[in-house]
């Protein structure tokens, strides 16, 4: 499952999972957006995220075991991302938490108006 704070059907939420990083998703122009993922029903340990985007200023990311998506909890700070000006930027995060449900990126800051996320991973 993915939710986002914006929908434009030429570039659907589920392509930042396909692993493929010629095919994304893409926001409105407004901050900040939400990515909200859905890890595992029973919650699932992780220590890596990556993700791979175009144009994100600054990203938070948090997560929750809840068995719904509330009650975040923080995960990686707001952390800066280089300015490629429309080349792909990627970002790797080592992070450690057990039974996590829900993951949630936080897009708080963009270099332009419209940013991509081409690809998150986690393991």
């Amino acid at each position: 499952m993915i939710v986002t704070t914006s929908l434009d059907d030429r570039y659907p939420a589920h392509q930042m999972l396909d692993g493929n990083d010629n095919t994304f998703w893409i926001s409105t122009g407004l901050y900040p957006q939400e990515i909200i993922l859905k890890t595992n029903p029973e919650g699932c340990a992780l220590k890596s995220l990556k993700t791979v985007s175009t144009n994100i200023k600054s990203l938070k990311v948090d997560a929750t075991i809840d068995p719904e998506p509330v009650n975040f909890q923080p995960l990686v700070v707001p952390t800066s991302l280089e300015r490629k000006d429309g080349r792909l930027q990627s970002k790797d995060f080592t992070v450690n938490t057990e039974n996590t449900r829900y993951l949630r990126l936080t897009i708080l800051e963009g270099y332009h108006d419209f940013t991509t996320v081409h690809k998150v991973e986690v393991a």
